[in-house]
């Protein structure tokens, strides 16, 4: 609830941002003056440039005795043309240092098919990196296809034969977008993505002076003592850091707005297009960048506040800042569309929402789960920003950092498990490994590559790693007797999710994302039994117990007991299924393996074991490459509605055992059962 007291803390941070100067040049002074001023400079420039350079006389070589006497006319007469007859072929070089912008090849019989009915060969030769050499090439290209126009009609008429002899099919092309869609169009390509740098740099400096800030100036620390709640200093900021966003992001979006509508400075539109916005996309419009400003505000302010410094929140800021605009530039790539499934990836959304409004070709399903998941993630980062400021550490910047990600229970140093941060540096040293390392071993032996990566480079660096940072091995791990029915469950599940995974990756290449031949027939090559025996003995051992014990000994141990001090069980779940995911290298199975990770997540939360877990994803691989091994070459038949009925069924069966008897286990303890 937003009380007065969140208003007033509000009020203090807008007024103290306001005032400063840094503020206003950052917001005000560089999107007024910076961006038109660098537009219309590299307009004018780029036209000078372009003018000097088809001014310029462009040099021209013929090998002496290749020269025919027509193309030594045509090319005379064309403009700023200087003609060079050279005496040896040997002139490639002459282009390479500049010498010559083009030269020309002509084949030996030229002159001879051109007085006959032949076709006399010409082959100009220049370097597309040399600006000069590019427009003299267009120029003589025009005065080639000029000249073999003439002389076709003029064999035509000798020969007796009307053109439209010789033109079975004619064609052309007619635009039916009108000039108001094309300018959505237009706008839609490059509008989003300045939409978003505006207002990541306008939350930029804002998020980290309203924390680092004021943690490095000792004020954040008088403020918490104040008789207001975590709740309303966190409120209070938010809405300040959103607000400076937003007016930022509409003074940018309002100074290229009036930039572009100068057709006085610009010209007119080319091909009749124009910009036309009408009162429901401006709603639309409005609503998205509300959303994505709010978006923005909550994950810089988060970052901001685990630094201890302003210069440090400038470190972690700056990966963040890039970060956001993968999305971003990832939304202008050929044949992405808003749709179902990237309605949910946070940035990506709600650039093709705005691309969708200024098209007029959004769905209101689609567009409205955007802008409610971006509401959403907000959310979710703003109940993080909640348990951050909480934790004393950080706010005394006694903590920073990855490190500060870990819980602030003075007990938890205790039990010696590690800190989400330490998971992730183990995670970037495995991944690492595996991309590398395990492309080598492979390289040498596709067999000994699949049973080495899990066993020395996922297995043998986690259990180093713990050893040498002395974590506890079995709170750390989970390596605990599994509680209940969780053996039969795990065994239950990972005969049974197939029918979950395998038709979501089958569902996601066959909608958005098509697999490549090249990937198919290295999957095919896998399930091959044309080679040694020990080689399919290897592979499959590395996929079936390799994948199993290996994988979830990093993934449901170290990572997810680290993830767990940091964050509330159910996301840390989600967050290392996602990892375990990005791990297998593949955007084709991310959303089957995320699954899986998620499964294998809620094993280990609710049998309170890694045992259970391990059993499972090993069941699973084991299943699913004995299946592939069947049938390697048909999708359907693998499939069969009967067998995707009877595998969803064991694994829901197997699931409400599992959580029924985790609940039992809790209720015995004296404790309240949550989902995760």
């Amino acid at each position: 609830m937003i009380t007065r007291a969140t208003w007033v803390i509000a009020k203090k941070e807008l007024l103290e941002t306001i005032r400063d100067h840094r503020t206003l040049l950052s917001m005000i002074l560089i999107p007024v003056v910076f961006y038109p001023a660098m537009i219309f400079l590299m307009t004018q420039v780029a036209t000078v440039q372009m003018a000097r350079m088809e001014q310029e006389s462009g040099t021209l070589g013929f090998v002496e005795a290749q020269a025919p006497s027509i193309l030594l006319k045509t090319f005379d007469h064309t403009e700023r043309v200087e003609i060079h007859e050279l005496g040896t072929p040997h002139t490639r070089k002459d282009l390479a240092k500049g010498t010559l912008d083009v030269l020309v090849q002509v084949s030996d019989d030229f002159t001879a098919q051109w007085e006959e009915l032949g076709t006399g060969e010409v082959t100009l030769l220049f370097d597309e990196t040399s600006e000069r050499s590019r427009i003299l090439v267009d120029r003589l290209a025009g005065k080639l296809n000029d000249l073999k126009e003439d002389k076709l009609q003029q064999r035509l008429k000798e020969l007796q034969v009307s053109t439209e002899a010789i033109v079975p099919v004619k064609w052309e092309l007619e635009n039916i977008a009108p000039p108001a869609r094309m300018g959505g169009y237009l706008l839609g390509k490059i509008l989003p993505l300045f939409l978003i740098l505006a207002i990541v740099l306008g939350a930029f400096y804002p998020a980290v002076d309203l924390t680092a800030g004021e943690k490095e100036r000792g004020t954040l620390q008088s403020l918490l003592t104040a008789p207001v709640s975590v709740n309303d200093i966190i409120a209070g900021k938010f809405i300040a850091v959103a607000a400076i966003t937003l007016l930022a992001g509409a003074i940018n979006l309002g100074s290229i707005s009036l930039f572009f509508g100068q057709t006085a400075i610009l010209g007119e539109m080319p091909m009749g297009i124009h910009l036309e916005l009408n009162s429901h996309m401006v709603v639309l419009l409005s609503c998205s960048i509300v959303a994505l400003a709010l978006f923005f505000s909550a994950l810089l302010m988060t970052v901001a506040v685990l630094a201890r410094s302003f210069k440090e929140a400038q470190a972690y800021l700056t990966p963040v800042y890039l970060a956001c605009l993968i999305p971003a530039m990832m939304a202008q790539l050929p044949g992405m569309e808003l749709s179902t499934w990237s309605a949910w990836v946070p940035g990506m959304n709600l650039t093709l929402g705005i691309q969708s409004i200024l098209l007029e070709s959004f769905r209101p399903t689609e567009l409205l789960i955007a802008i409610g998941s971006t509401l959403l993630y907000t959310a979710i980062i703003l109940r993080i920003a909640s348990g951050l400021f909480r934790r004393e550490a950080v706010m005394l910047g006694e903590m920073s950092g990855l490190h500060a990600l870990a819980s602030s229970h003075p007990s938890d140093q205790s039990l010696k498990t590690p800190s989400f941060g330490e998971t992730l540096s183990l995670y970037g040293v495995v991944f690492i490994l595996v991309l590398y390392g395990g492309s080598f071993f492979q390289s040498l032996s596709l067999g000994v590559g699949i049973l080495l990566t899990p066993f020395v480079l996922v297995l043998g660096t986690t259990w180093l790693w713990s050893h040498f940072r002395f974590w506890d091995f079995r709170r750390t791990f989970l390596w605990f007797e599994p509680k209940g029915l969780s053996w039969v469950s795990a065994v239950m599940l990972g005969l049974g999710s197939w029918a979950l995974v395998l038709p979501l990756v089958a569902w996601m290449n066959d909608t958005f994302l098509p697999m490549p031949e090249e990937m198919i027939e290295k999957a095919q090559e896998l399930l091959s039994m044309d080679r040694p025996m020990w080689e399919i003995i290897a592979i499959d051992l590395g996929i079936t117990f390799g994948a199993g014990f290996c994988e979830e000994f990093l993934f449901r141990g170290a990572i997810l007991s680290g993830a767990r001090k940091s964050m509330p069980t159910w996301v840390a779940v989600l967050v290392t299924a996602l990892l375990f995911a990005v791990l297998h290298l593949s955007i084709h199975r991310l959303a089957g393996t995320f699954l899986l990770g998620i499964v294998a997540g809620c094993i280990a939360v609710w049998s309170g074991s890694i045992f259970p877990a391990m059993l499972y994803h090993t069941t699973h691989n084991a299943l699913v490459l004995s299946m592939g091994k069947v049938s390697p070459d048909s999708s359907e038949d693998v499939f069969p509605v009967w067998a995707l009925a009877l595998g969803a069924t064991v694994s829901v069966i197997g699931g409400w055992l599992l959580y029924q008897s985790y609940v039992r286990s809790t209720q015995e303890s004296g404790k309240e059962a949550p989902l995760v």
